[in-house]
């Protein structure tokens, strides 16, 4: 009589072993997915520049050439100034970028490097408008 019993529970038990591992093996795809959309917003939310970023690298990528360029030296050379340790190009920079950038959108800024030398003047407000600010900027260096 008991190895009737045991004969009817075996069925029994392997339908609810193999519903627990379909149950389980579900569980774990959906995980699966959830881990997988979580990294992929994270991966997207870099890729996405914020504004100040985009502003930030922008100033900086100013500090590390400006010292190279020609105007910057003749510039400094008739305001007998020095940039020994880089703090009269960070200024300069933050002069001339922040207030134009300031005015575009994020859009606009993330995709500044994609565009034409001269859409990227008219969106600064136009040559006009970026020669009087190199002036006025370089006229504060102090």
């Amino acid at each position: 009589m008991a190895d009737l019993e045991k004969e009817d529970m075996q069925p029994e038990n392997a339908a609810q072993i193999e519903h627990s591992r379909k149950k389980r093996r579900t569980i774990i795809i959906w995980l699966r997915v959830i881990a997988l959309l979580f990294a992929l917003f994270f991966l997207l939310s870099q890729c996405g520049m914020s504004k100040p970023k985009a502003k930030a690298m922008i100033v900086e990528s100013c500090i590390k050439n400006v010292p190279f360029a020609e105007k910057w030296q003749q510039d400094l050379a008739q305001l007998s100034l020095k940039d020994d340790n880089g703090k009269l190009v960070a200024q300069y920079c933050v002069c001339m970028w922040d207030e134009p950038l300031q005015k575009l959108s994020a859009k606009q800024i993330q995709s500044f490097s994609k565009i034409s030398p001269q859409e990227q003047l008219a969106l600064l407000g136009g040559e006009q408008a970026f020669v009087e600010r190199d002036r006025q900027c370089v006229a504060n260096l102090k």
